[in-house]
C-alpha cells in the first residue's frame, strides 16, 4: 500500500539483527529499535552529532571567498 501512495515505512521495535534482516528482504529500507540504539536524551544526542558528523562551516566559507 505504501508503495502506491509513494510513501516510506519505518519499523519500529527492532530488537535484533534477524528481525532487520527479514525487514530489509520485505522492502523496508527504515527502522527504529534496540538493535541499533537505545533511547538518549537531549543532551546525548547533540554529543554524538557534534562528535560524530560537525564540521567547521567556516573554513568551507573563508576558502569560497
Amino acid at each position: 500500500m505504501c508503495e502506491g501512495l509513494e510513501l516510506e515505512v519505518v519499523a519500529e521495535g527492532i530488537e535484533d539483527y534477524s528481525e532487520a534482516v527479514k525487514l530489509r528482504m520485505l522492502g523496508c529500507g527504515m527502522g527504529q529499535g534496540y538493535h541499533f540504539g537505545r533511547p538518549a536524551d537531549g543532551i546525548a544526542t547533540l554529543r554524538f552529532l557534534h562528535e560524530n558528523y560537525y564540521y567547521d562551516t567556516s573554513a568551507t566559507e573563508r576558502a569560497s571567498a
